[in-house]
């Protein structure tokens, strides 16, 4: 089984020169705060693009498609927790090791690559907000050093970034302080977000269509949509984290708490937007608010998606930070390979090598190139990630796992219930790559310093209009 969560107390004797460490057991995160880290890691950016989803499949299509996810989404976590817990693995490679070598190795190469891209989006996000509102009032004002290069702004990410991501784990007091503050955040603009969509629904007029179903576009929604209900990525290390004695109700309760949650909000998300703005809506929500809407509801969304971004960076981080560490000392003795016994160094070294590749990847190759980069990603590591792992997992641990006990239907029916939804993802997911090599490139937005040029001149009538 896991070994718990502990602290490392040196004991020095000076006269003999020799010194000992002494592992205090401290508790690990309690059912309710393991819920409340499976829902902050699964409800991210995706607050931002869920009005989109009853457009792309029908809003009739929709709610059978987000119940049928959401119950599939809280079967897989539960296999992966109680699996997790049962290997004693924290990471993927430890999870993993039941498994074929090949299927080991192609999900390890998957995570790392497929959540730094995710870590790089999310820098890409914030530094993309601060150069459309924060930097256009800060030349407008004169104040333009930091907004004369990409470099410059991406270097301040980076090091907010570091910050916040610099705990080694998702319990401790700093840990579960920026999960607290994540779930603030992240409810203000989701009630935000509701009160906007209902109130221009309601009190704004104007012509909207509304589709009721797109057969050709439920593959794709189903997709997208478990891209953020499997959360897979943060199962091995709530494992890890959660108290010991809490593992058993963990499994059970904490993906029911969570997804349960997650299917309210983004029902009444998808809802509220897509009756407020019609088909007319895009994926960028918020930037269709803003376009055919602005007012100050807007300012708190934009505002409020980029901090919910920013204070979701550790979910991806901290996983990846443990993936590497232990593929670097590979776990002894039973043991899982524990991040928190790393030296200091050598965390604070993990942390800023991801930050700071997260936040310059952005910056060098344009964001739009790079949000292609992850796209690519979600169709091709993600899709792995999100359907055939779980698959595999459940297929080696509990199908053909001479030493499992339980009911051995469901996991068969979950396993081959994931392989199914997996093989139309990759399909549709080369029909998509497809899609997106056969469209013409769009031009990249023009430099930060040529905008901020332009948003130092005088305003003009003409250019009152064009802004």
């Amino acid at each position: 089984m896991l070994q718990g969560r502990s602290n490392s107390v040196s004991l020095h004797d000076t006269a003999s020169r020799l010194s000992t460490s002494v592992y205090l057991q401290t508790p690990g995160l309690s059912v309710m705060q393991a819920a409340l880290v499976a829902f902050n890691s699964a409800v991210g950016c995706t607050v931002a693009l869920i009005g989109y989803y009853p457009k792309a499949c029908g809003w009739q299509a929709f709610a059978v498609i987000l119940f049928a996810v959401s119950v599939t989404a809280i079967l897989q976590q539960s296999a992966m927790i109680s699996t997790s817990c049962q290997l004693g693995a924290g990471t993927f490679d430890e999870l993993c090791q039941p498994l074929p070598d090949w299927s080991a190795k192609v999900t390890v190469a998957s995570f790392l690559i497929y959540f730094w891209g995710c870590a790089g989006f999310y820098c890409q996000f914030v530094e993309v907000f601060l150069a459309d509102q924060v930097c256009k009032v800060m030349c407008e004002s004169d104040i333009s050093w930091l907004c004369q290069s990409e470099y410059r702004l991406g270097f301040l990410v980076f090091v907010f970034f570091s910050l916040v991501s610099w705990p080694p784990q998702l319990g401790g007091t700093v840990a579960v302080c920026i999960n607290y503050v994540n779930f603030c955040v992240k409810w203000v603009v989701i009630v935000t977000a509701v009160v906007k969509g209902i109130y221009t629904a309601t009190a704004v007029e104007g012509e909207r269509s509304y589709t009721a179903f797109v057969p050709g576009g439920v593959v794709r929604t189903i997709v997208m949509l478990m891209g953020s209900y499997a959360n897979t990525g943060i199962m091995p290390q709530i494992a890890s984290d959660v108290d010991k004695s809490q593992q058993e109700r963990a499994a059970k309760l904490c993906p029911v708490m969570a997804v349960s949650l997650q299917f309210l909000v983004y029902m009444v998300l998808a809802y509220s937007a897509y009756f407020a703005l019609g088909d007319d809506i895009q994926p960028t929500v918020f930037a269709t608010y803003n376009q055919l809407y602005p007012d100050v509801m807007t300012t708190i969304l934009q505002s409020g998606m980029a901090l919910l971004t920013y204070f979701s960076s550790p979910l991806l981080i901290l996983p990846l930070k443990a993936q590497i560490y232990g593929l670097l000392f590979p776990a002894s003795d039973g043991e899982s390979a524990d991040l928190t016994k790393a030296p200091a160094s050598l965390q604070g070294g993990l942390t800023l090598i991801l930050a700071f590749t997260g936040a310059m990847a952005p910056c060098v190759v344009g964001p739009e190139a790079f949000t292609k980069f992850v796209f690519f990603l979600t169709c091709t590591c993600g899709n792995w990630l999100n359907f055939f792992l779980p698959a595999m997992v459940v297929l080696y641990c509990q199908v053909l796992s001479p030493g499992y006990q339980g009911n051995k239907w469901l996991p068969i029916f979950l396993c081959c219930w994931l392989f199914f939804l997996g093989g139309l993802g990759l399909i549709d997911a080369g029909f998509q790559i497809q899609e997106t090599l056969s469209q013409e490139k769009e031009a990249g937005r023009d430099s930060l310093a040529t905008r901020c040029a332009e948003w130092r001149l005088p305003k003009t009538p003409t250019r009152w209009l064009h802004d």
